[in-house]
């Protein structure tokens, strides 16, 4: 990277570690996989930096972030991820997760919607029922149920039938309002 600058900003108690590019251009805030580092995205913002300003967080227990005992649960990385965007003063910016990131960037774009203005997700771990505690307070996780659906059909039939009963798929849909 030509130029970048690093800082903390401690988010839910949590001292979290940043690299920055900066400059007056749209934010993108790229989230690293489990035992990565922000800095594992440098090629990525090497080819990004001259047209965006790039935010590289180390998560919680990840490289210079604080490591506390407890709070790895995406509903609580997703809120720390949050808290930064607010913290460096982002408005909608796009935000890029790999892996653990992934999930991470997932679970804030259902629980904060208004926050990204586009989430790009690679290779994302799968979600939870435990990342989202509230859902399970209304009884049938309507995500879990239509996926129970779509497995009693054979794999050819799945995606036909789903689009014949009118289903479409709504991620998330269930965990805002």
């Amino acid at each position: 990277m030509s130029s970048s600058n690093t800082g903390d900003t401690v988010v839910n108690g949590v001292r979290l570690h940043y690299t920055r590019t900066g400059g007056k251009k749209p934010p993108v805030v790229l989230a690293h996989g489990f035992s990565d580092a922000g800095l594992c995205w440098t090629p990525v913002a090497q080819a990004l930096e001259a047209n965006y300003d790039l935010v590289m967080v180390d998560a919680r227990g990840h490289g210079f972030s604080d490591a506390p005992e407890t709070g790895y649960t995406l509903t609580e990385m997703a809120s720390d991820l949050q808290g930064v965007i607010a913290s460096l003063g982002l408005v909608r910016p796009a935000i890029i997760g790999h892996s653990m990131g992934g999930g991470t960037t997932l679970a804030l774009a259902g629980l904060y919607p208004n926050v990204p203005g586009a989430i790009i997700l690679e290779d994302a771990g799968a979600l939870n029922d435990t990342d989202f505690p509230h859902r399970q307070e209304g009884g049938e996780n309507p995500f879990m149920a239509r996926l129970s659906r779509l497995q009693t059909y054979p794999p050819h039939d799945s995606w036909l039938r789903g689009m014949e009963e009118g289903h479409r798929l709504r991620p998330f849909a269930d965990v805002v309002g």
